[in-house]
């Protein structure tokens, strides 16, 4: 049976998992028209202190984005 491993991101007394931060910007990225399989690299990065995250996205064409703050809504432990 394989092990299984849980990562959880936590910030004074709230907490998020890295796979909600992905589903937030996946929502955004297809919200703003871009077909996910069109894009080379996403890059995530989030900042606890301001509840939100952000991303970067690069295309096959070389077109790139950078996204505006997005509200993350954290689980309280």
């Amino acid at each position: 049976m394989a092990t299984a491993y849980k990562t959880e991101i936590q910030f004074g007394n709230q907490s998020v998992e890295p796979k909600t931060l992905e589903k937030i910007v996946k929502e955004d990225i297809k919200a703003n028209g871009v077909k996910l399989v069109t894009l080379v690299n996403v890059n995530i990065y989030y900042k606890p202190e301001e509840g939100a995250v952000y991303y970067t996205t690069e295309a096959k064409d070389g077109t790139t984005y950078a996204s505006p703050a997005l509200p993350v809504e954290e689980t309280a432990e």
